[in-house]
């Protein structure tokens, strides 16, 4: 069930820091081509059998002092997975401008541990 998770935030990332190299900027799904698991278009929130895919960056952000972008992608469990209670987990990639200021940097966390053995290492 949450093998999904994993390949979905590699793709987000994927498409981040190609559309931050060439703009300098962190932009929206729309904007970077991302198709959500479940969405039929880019840019647009995406439900599956398991999760619901959401991103919270709404207008392209500057990479030049931009401020972490919390829940930049986010998948939210719609059933119960492992010990994770149904609509009580989620998986979320943070955006952040890196120290040299011309690209970005990505944080996974998770309330409900990690599901796949390479969901933590987006980004890195």
């Amino acid at each position: 069930k949450a093998s999904e998770v994993g390949p979905a935030a590699g793709t987000y990332v994927k498409l981040q820091d190609a559309y931050a190299s060439e703009s300098n900027k962190a932009g929206t799904w729309k904007n970077i081509g991302y198709v959500a698991p479940g969405a039929t278009s880019a840019g647009v929130t995406g439900t599956t059998t398991n999760f619901t895919y959401t991103g919270s960056i709404s207008s392209d952000q500057d990479i030049t002092g931009m401020s972490a972008q919390a829940d930049a992608w986010k998948a939210q469990n719609i059933v119960a997975l492992n010990e994770c209670v149904k609509d009580q987990g989620s998986w979320t990639v943070k955006v952040e401008a890196a120290s040299n200021g011309n690209s970005l940097t990505y944080e996974a966390e998770t309330t409900c541990g990690e599901l796949t053995p390479s969901f933590t290492k987006i980004g890195k």
